[in-house]
């Protein structure tokens, strides 16, 4: 397989603060086989998440009603190092913020449910694993 021999690798965070390797990403070859009935609820819920996200980024980008009523809201986004002020009021192509959104699902063991591990829209690392096996 392409990745194994690439060069594609991602950082591991260790126990000590700061230590890190880097790493290939575990890759297993047999596919998570999800039922229907299951992956159309976890379908509707994830696309629910990215339309969430997009709007946010689209409204703190823009308009900023978000913050109306909310003294704290602008500080807590403002202080993001990841929020780009050059950005605001500049009308992104289609008006998309998002064109690739990373959703980490995890399986709760006790329960049996699905939950988000971490939702990343910025620059989603999984996408190098992607690109790099796509076929050319």
């Amino acid at each position: 397989m392409p990745i194994l021999r690439s060069s594609c690798r991602n950082y591991v965070y260790g126990l000590q603060r700061w230590a890190r390797h880097r790493t290939a990403i575990p890759l297993r070859l047999d596919p998570r086989i999800i039922p229907n009935s299951e992956w159309q609820r976890i379908d509707r819920g994830l696309a629910q998440r990215v339309v969430a996200a997009h709007l946010f980024l689209q409204d703190v980008y823009g308009k900023q009603r978000i913050f109306c009523g909310s003294p704290d809201s602008p500080l807590l986004v403002y202080s993001c190092k990841h929020f780009m002020r050059e950005v605001i009021g500049i009308e992104v192509p289609r008006g998309i913020h998002t064109h690739i959104c990373g959703i980490d699902l995890v399986r709760d063991s006790k329960t049996g449910e699905y939950c988000v591990l971490e939702d990343n829209v910025r620059t989603p690392s999984g996408i190098s694993y992607v690109l790099e096996t796509a076929p050319s």
